[in-house]
């Protein structure tokens, strides 16, 4: 058993460290200190949000959807009452101001990627790319 079990530990290993060996993503240590920076105080170091005032980042289809309305959420912010998993909250989220589209990927795929999210990767030309588009949004 023990002889199976080693060519298996040796394969899988780099996966475990390295994870985003052939273009997977994972939740990096930059992501989770711009989380910390930008997202942390509102969404809290678990991502479940703050009951009636700041949705959780769990498992939703605004975090797990299309990345150009994430994408947008974060580059404009979010006014208005918002409806996530049957509940509604009521603090606006304010735009993201300082960061680069790199580390707005970055932010995106460690939300994307952690607290058993498994998102689509998300690049700084993404971000890019949905500015252009977006630059008359108020």
């Amino acid at each position: 058993m023990t002889i199976l079990f080693r060519p298996i530990l040796i394969i899988a290993f780099p996966f475990a460290l390295f994870g985003n060996i052939f273009g997977q993503r994972v939740a990096t240590p930059e992501g989770k200190d711009l989380y910390k920076k930008y997202c942390l105080t509102c969404h809290q170091a678990d991502g479940m949000g703050v009951s009636g005032m700041f949705p959780p980042l769990i498992k939703t289809p605004k975090v797990l959807g299309p990345a150009d309305s994430l994408i947008v959420i974060v580059i404009y912010g979010l006014k208005g009452p918002a409806e996530v998993a049957g509940a509604t909250y009521t603090q606006n989220m304010p735009a993201v101001k300082n960061i680069t589209d790199p580390e707005i990927a970055e932010v995106l795929n460690y939300v994307r990627h952690s607290w058993g999210n498994k998102g689509t990767n998300i690049s700084g030309s993404d971000v890019a790319k949905v500015r252009p588009k977006t630059e008359k949004k108020p």
